[in-house]
């Protein structure tokens, strides 16, 4: 618990907290897209299916800029998977608080 109750895993007040939101939701924040403006590669060797491979070639598929979506919607999810667990009992905390006392805002209550 943080501030006034509220879980520190949905206080907006934590640094990373647009940062955990935007993962939730799926999107990669401005933020973090910044954080990699210029950023370097590196050259990696992969094992690939030798099949699969040909048909890339054939069609022309951009094999680095592929691996690179694919890497970041896998590190995305994987980022998202820890922080729902290491956050799962606050979040169930801040579920059973608004069960019991309605929403902390009163934009979003209903009237």
């Amino acid at each position: 618990m943080r501030h006034h109750g509220v879980p520190a895993c949905i206080d907006m007040r934590e640094d990373n907290a647009h940062i955990e939101c935007a993962s939730i939701m799926g999107v990669t924040p401005m933020r973090l897209r910044e954080d990699r403006a210029g950023y370097l590669k590196r050259p990696a060797n992969l094992s690939v299916d030798a099949g699969l491979l040909d048909e890339a070639k054939a069609l022309e598929i951009n094999l680095s800029a592929t691996f690179e979506r694919a890497l970041e919607e896998e590190v995305r999810a994987r980022k998202r998977e820890r922080w729902l667990a290491e956050n799962r009992e606050g979040i169930a905390a801040y579920n059973a608080w608004v069960a019991g006392h309605g929403v902390p805002s009163p934009v979003f209550r209903k009237r």
